[in-house]
């Protein structure tokens, strides 16, 4: 597997190149949560997966309202085309491979500390945001299972432009409270329900 690194000249790169394009093509992103978030726990972020944009709207995110170091799994062969990434905070998995399980346990090792986030794309492909069943892959159970000190959080993001030329962004976020011995079913039964309800705030706006 390749592993991370949080080099500070391509983190401040990106960090930069990636706040200057949201702001020019988006009229504005928002995020809407009702939980009360622990400063001294890393975070497991599981949210859809639906364009190019997703992993830079939660480094968004980790700028501006977690305030914890980005970091994101990216499928091995992907990650090779953009070596780049690795310092930046990107990790690799490679499917049906030997190192997994490796992978999966260099997850939990980055969510034992406090001061960072690990964003996982529970389907593992991009898919459509008009979706109502996403399906999860089972290495999320694995992470769920063995990180230890993380606080889960769920979310959607939903884009659309309304009368405006960009586009707004609307991002909802649930911290979920992790019962003994949760199934993989549980997991992602959980997630569409509150995409589902979501979806539903998402049809209700208007602007």
């Amino acid at each position: 597997m390749i592993k991370n690194k949080h080099n500070f000249f391509v983190v401040g790169f990106f960090n930069w190149y990636i706040e200057k394009i949201l702001k020019s093509d988006f009229h504005r992103i928002n995020y809407d949560h009702d939980f009360a978030f622990d400063d001294n726990k890393s975070v497991l972020f599981i949210c859809n997966h639906f364009s190019w944009w997703d992993g830079f709207f939660t480094l968004h995110l980790c700028i501006h309202f977690f305030k914890k170091k980005f970091n994101v799994m990216m499928l091995e062969e992907e990650l090779k085309k953009r070596i780049l990434f690795s310092y930046s905070g990107v990790y690799s998995i490679k499917r049906k491979s030997e190192t997994v399980n490796e992978s999966l346990d260099y997850t939990c090792e980055i969510l034992s500390k406090p001061d960072n986030v690990v964003l996982i794309f529970p389907q593992g492909k991009i898919e459509s945001m008009h979706l109502d069943n996403f399906k999860f892959e089972k290495g999320i159970k694995y992470v769920v299972d063995h990180a230890d000190n993380f606080q889960l959080i769920y979310a959607g993001v939903f884009v659309d432009y309304f009368s405006r030329r960009k586009p707004i962004a609307n991002i909802y976020m649930k911290k979920i409270e992790l019962k003994e011995n949760t199934s993989i079913e549980s997991l992602e039964k959980e997630y569409n329900i509150n995409y589902k309800n979501w979806k539903k705030e998402q049809e209700l706006l208007t602007r």
